[in-house]
């Protein structure tokens, strides 16, 4: 049974399945990897895959909302986003003061 496959259609984490076999999360990642799967767990995989809404509990960063509507998710995304714009910010000014160093060093050698 490919996990993975199997993982992507349901639409959910590696720790979601692994908390549905009731394993753990590098368990799912070494079949994930090996392809190799206990033959016991096979069967509750397939259970699984047969009723997805009853072993598969949502994921709670996914699902949550705040009172504006925002996942956690989306939330973390957006405050990424500002840091990286700050980033930019602080790239770009030190690039200037590179040029003013740059300057300076060749008025010194006047």
């Amino acid at each position: 049974m490919d996990v993975k496959e199997l993982r992507l259609k349901l639409g959910c984490t590696q720790k979601q399945i692994a908390k549905a076999v009731g394993v753990s999360l590098r368990s799912v990642q070494g079949w994930e990897n090996s392809g190799i799967v206990p033959a016991k767990k096979i069967a509750r995989l397939k259970k699984i895959e047969a009723e997805p809404e009853k072993y598969i509990e949502p994921d709670k960063y996914d699902n949550t909302q705040d009172a504006n509507g925002f996942t956690i998710a989306e939330k973390m995304i957006e405050q990424l986003n500002r840091q990286l714009d700050e980033l930019v910010q602080f790239r770009q000014l030190l690039q200037k003061k590179d040029e003013q160093i740059d300057v300076l060093i060749s008025m010194l050698k006047k």
